[in-house]
């Protein structure tokens, strides 16, 4: 409660970041809360001209398949819970500069090569839900093959790029508590499968850039794009 925008911006942050567990169809109150707090957030970012990320993540409620209060990815989630929820927050009162975004459709949909129709759709519509909102994809801890082919899939569709912790590292620490093996791990798989979606993202996905000489985004000052410089 003793944080803000003004203090995140005093102490040098280079952006705010809010993370929601949103459901569409979750009870009124809840929804408006979620609302109304985000497009605070939003107003305070434009007024301190400092980007504003958003994470949208959806979850079962207790009665469904894959409840739980770990954070994880929500198995046999409903595609349109996660697009609609981003068509609510790509309008323009949110005032969201970048979403971070899970795939539309569970990951076990992802782990072959051969992707079907209807998810080369999802990401069509996500793509679509964004508004011309910049992007880019989170990994909710899939499997390393199973987020390559979500972020081919994100960058045909116009992500700029990718915000992935557990899919990077946690193979790596299933060796735990042997620490040398870790490291050794991090050293060689880890890091080479950075640099293989760093590859794919370069070659890929879409340029801050293009968003800015397109005015799709919508603060206009000289200051805020400068903030860009080093996304």
């Amino acid at each position: 409660k003793n944080w803000s925008v003004e203090k995140i911006k005093k102490i040098g942050g280079d952006a705010v970041k809010v993370l929601a567990w949103y459901r569409p169809d979750a009870d009124k109150k809840s929804i408006q809360h979620q609302k109304k707090y985000i497009q605070t957030i939003g107003n305070q970012c434009e007024k301190y001209n400092i980007p504003f990320l958003l994470e949208l993540l959806v979850y079962p409620f207790k009665n469904e398949i894959g409840y739980s209060k770990e954070y994880k990815e929500q198995k046999q989630k409903n595609e349109n819970h996660v697009i609609e929820s981003v068509k609510e927050f790509s309008k323009k009162k949110y005032k969201v500069d970048i979403f971070k975004l899970e795939s539309p459709v569970d990951s076990s949909k992802l782990e072959n090569e051969k992707i079907s129709k209807s998810t080369k759709e999802s990401f069509k519509k996500l793509s679509e839900a964004t508004n011309n909102v910049p992007w880019v994809m989170l990994s909710s801890g899939m499997s390393k093959k199973s987020f390559f082919n979500c972020l081919k899939l994100a960058y045909k569709n116009g992500a700029s790029g990718y915000l992935a912790g557990r899919t990077i590292w946690f193979d790596s620490f299933k060796s735990y508590p042997n620490f040398s093996i870790i490291r050794k791990k991090l050293n060689t798989e880890a890091t080479e499968y950075v640099k293989k979606i760093n590859t794919l993202t370069k070659n890929n996905a879409r340029s801050l850039e293009d968003y800015i000489n397109l005015n799709l985004i919508q603060k206009k000052s000289k200051n805020f794009k400068n903030n860009y410089k080093g996304f």
